[in-house]
């Protein structure tokens, strides 16, 4: 079943939109060109870039108006960052800035999450490997 998606404004700059999947969206617009021409500008997904640390970022449209796409998400859904807290990825993928897999939590539980999820992908790594290795003679 797919999932309803909800759109919400973005506070910081006006013209965009961010959703509850992550992803964030420019509207309808007319801009008056350099020529005194009005223009229309059709909404468009923008494409989410690797940021610093691995985190989506998109880019607002001004030069330096780079933002983390989970920071976007929690401010239109849960509002402004309690004062001593962070937004943690559930999941620890930090590329994933659904609604749902993002969570306000201390520095300390952030902390937690990243050893946590550091263990569960070694884990992983080597379970994957493991199993496509070959394997010396005579060992069974």
């Amino acid at each position: 079943m797919a999932e309803h998606e909800i759109w919400k404004r973005v506070s910081l700059r006006k013209g965009y939109q961010v959703s509850n999947l992550g992803r964030v969206r420019s509207i309808d617009r007319r801009i008056l060109n350099s020529l005194g021409v009005h223009c229309l500008y059709h909404s468009k997904i923008l494409k989410h870039q690797k940021g610093p640390n691995g985190y989506a970022t998109v880019n607002l449209g001004k030069k330096y108006m780079t933002r983390y796409v989970h920071h976007l998400v929690m401010k239109a859904f849960r509002g402004k960052t309690p004062k001593g807290k962070e937004i943690l990825h559930i999941d620890g993928n930090k590329k994933n800035s659904r609604l749902d897999n993002l969570k306000f939590g201390t520095r300390w539980e952030n902390m937690q999450d990243v050893v946590r999820h550091r263990y569960e992908q070694a884990w992983y790594d080597h379970a994957k490997n493991s199993n496509t290795q070959a394997r010396p003679r005579g060992v069974v």
